[in-house]
This record gives structure tokens, C-alpha cells and sequence, in this order.
């Protein structure tokens, strides 16, 4: 008997062993087994905008056409000039130093019927692109005008050039 009851303790032991050794491995977390279907990802968001800078874009070239004798000024040209930055500008052109002295006379105006005004004393304002608009575009008007110029012109002189430095500046008003 003592031998049936020392089986039946030890068959029971077994058994209890067995059943703690089953559920205990059934009751493993899916994070300690690797089965997880669980993923990360990183977001990523650029914030744009928030600086205030200033840019602007204008033609590289222009040709004002013919200045005769007779009539002394070119005809009004037409430039092209965008806002390429985030704030009000103004816009001053003035000459780049030891330019041709016959610039000195070159005349701007923001729309056909204004006045006339020499380079170094007119500016205009352009307002900043609206909304998701990369540029605010706008124009002007360039004359050359020898009027005024008091020194002889003896022969032809073609293909004069000068650089115009167009300073851009926000408009704080």
C-alpha cells in the first residue's frame, strides 16, 4: 500500500507538473514568443514660412529699342519683376558704379500714366505672394531720357549697356 500511495503522490505530481508546464507556456505573451504584429514609423513634418525673407526676381536683360536724335528718349519698356520672398518689398533700382555716365538719365514709373521719375529717386512696393503663390508678379515702366544730358553726342554708339542694381527691402508700413 505504501508502495499504490507512493505511485499515486508521484502520478499526481506529474500531473500537476504537466498541467502547470501547459498552461504556463499557452499563457506566454505574444510580446515574449515574437508574434507581434506590431510595427513604428517616424513622422516627419517640414515647417516652412515662418521665417521672413526677402526676394525678388527681375528680367536679365531688357533692350530699350533706338534713341534718335531727333526724339532724345527711348519709348517706355515694359520690365517684368515678381516678389519671390514672403514679406511686403520695396524695390529701389540704382546704377552700378563706374556704369555709362548716359544711365544717369534712365527714368522708371510703375504704371503708363504716372509720372517719370530718375533712377536713384524711385521705388515702388510689391505686396508678397498670396496663399500657396510662389511669386507675386508685377511691373513697371524704363525710359531713357537725354534731355537733359549735356554733352555731345558726335557719332552712333551702339550697344550701351549698364548693370541696374534693383534693392529690395520689406515694407514694414
Amino acid at each position: 500500500m505504501k508502495v499504490v500511495l507512493s505511485n499515486t503522490i508521484i502520478l499526481t505530481a506529474l500531473i500537476i507538473l504537466g498541467a502547470t508546464f501547459y498552461f504556463g507556456l499557452n499563457n506566454v505573451s505574444a510580446e515574449e514568443t515574437n508574434l507581434s504584429s506590431n510595427d513604428t514609423m517616424i513622422v516627419e513634418v517640414d515647417l516652412v514660412g515662418f521665417t521672413s525673407f526677402v526676394g525678388i526676381w527681375v528680367q536679365d536683360h531688357v533692350y530699350m529699342g533706338n534713341l534718335t536724335k531727333r526724339t532724345l528718349k527711348t519709348n517706355d519698356t515694359y520690365v517684368n519683376i515678381n516678389n519671390t520672398g514672403n514679406v511686403d518689398v520695396i524695390i529701389t533700382p540704382v546704377l552700378k558704379e563706374n556704369s555709362n555716365e548716359i544711365f544717369n538719365y534712365l527714368h522708371f514709373k510703375k504704371r503708363s500714366g504716372d509720372k517719370l521719375q530718375k533712377i536713384g529717386n524711385w521705388s515702388m512696393n510689391i505686396e508678397k505672394p498670396d496663399g500657396e503663390d510662389e511669386y507675386k508678379h508685377d511691373w513697371f515702366y524704363m525710359r531713357l531720357d537725354l534731355k537733359d544730358y549735356n554733352k555731345d553726342i558726335d557719332e552712333d554708339m551702339l550697344g550701351q549697356k549698364a548693370e541696374v542694381i534693383f534693392y529690395a527691402m520689406p515694407n514694414l508700413t
